[in-house]
């Protein structure tokens, strides 16, 4: 069974991208696959929360108020390397990335 990290979701049931992936990840044999879901705010409606969860799914969401971008993606890498989600990056990505936000004042 392989995990899949659905990043960026946000409004699942209200249409767009992200209820199309959940379609999708429904539709999935959960002996083989299974979506989580890190959401951008907020949760989606019980309904979704029940059917991900029954899947084996999990719901990660990002902390009211969490401003600094940094302790974000030290979340979300912890998150990765928990879970041992296979990830594919462009090379010294995260490097660059934490280069980038240290020097902007926050």
């Amino acid at each position: 069974m392989e995990r899949v990290l659905v990043t960026g979701a946000s409004k699942i049931g209200q249409a767009g991208v992200a209820t199309m992936v959940f379609r999708w990840g429904q539709e999935f044999d959960s002996n083989k696959i299974i979506y989580d879901y890190l959401m951008q705010s907020g949760l989606p409606s019980q309904n979704y929360q029940d059917a991900i969860k029954k899947k084996g799914g999990r719901i990660y969401t990002i902390k009211n108020g969490s401003k600094n971008m940094l302790s974000i993606i030290i979340w979300v890498e912890n998150i990765i390397r928990k879970n041992k989600y296979k990830t594919r990056q462009e090379k010294n990505a995260k490097r660059r990335a934490r280069r980038f936000y240290r020097s902007k004042p926050i």
